[in-house]
């Protein structure tokens, strides 16, 4: 289930399409953030959708490493899921911690790249091929290296938030 060459410049072209779709949906997503953190305050959510605008694979990623851009359909699609989380965290649930969100998107980032790796040791999504659920899940085979990184840096995000609550409470104690 590799390519050997990009079948067409088509599908790089509609790689680079999803990305920039995906990222002005993103960027939706984060003025819409903004605009309720004025609302409410509150600018706790407004940075970590502004990282993960920074970052979004429209223009982190490219299409010519070999998948057509497959990955960058996948992680682009991935950050405009997680950012809709946030916003739905920050509407419904608006004084959920930050590290008890990235704690559950570490978490999922992991299961997934868990079940990727089984995927390559046993072919089992192989004989999905056609179709828009055979595309799913091949941009996320594709993603295995990406969502690989992303999980050992949301890691070690948690760890240092983390250590950093850890130390900033034993401050306060000391304090008093």
């Amino acid at each position: 289930m590799f390519f050997l060459a990009c079948l067409s410049p088509q599908e790089m072209q509609l790689s680079v399409q999803i990305g920039w779709y995906t990222a002005a949906f993103a960027f939706g997503i984060v003025l819409a953030s903004t605009l309720l953190s004025l609302k409410q305050g509150s600018f706790m959510w407004c940075v970590v959708c502004a990282i993960l605008l920074l970052v979004h694979p429209a223009w982190t990623m490219n299409v010519v490493g070999g998948d057509c851009g497959e990955a960058k359909r996948f992680m682009s699609g991935a950050v405009s899921f997680v950012l809709t989380a946030l916003l739905m965290c920050q509407i419904f649930w608006p004084r959920c911690s930050r590290l008890r969100f990235l704690l559950v998107l570490c978490t999922t980032c992991w299961a997934a790249w868990f079940v990727l790796f089984l995927n390559r040791l046993f072919h089992f999504a192989a004989w999905i091929s056609e179709g828009f659920i055979g595309a799913i899940f091949r941009s996320f085979v594709f993603s295995y290296h990406d969502l690989f990184r992303v999980a050992v840096g949301l890691t070690l995000i948690c760890s240092a938030l983390w250590l950093y609550q850890c130390i900033w409470a034993a401050l306060k104690r000391a304090r008093s």
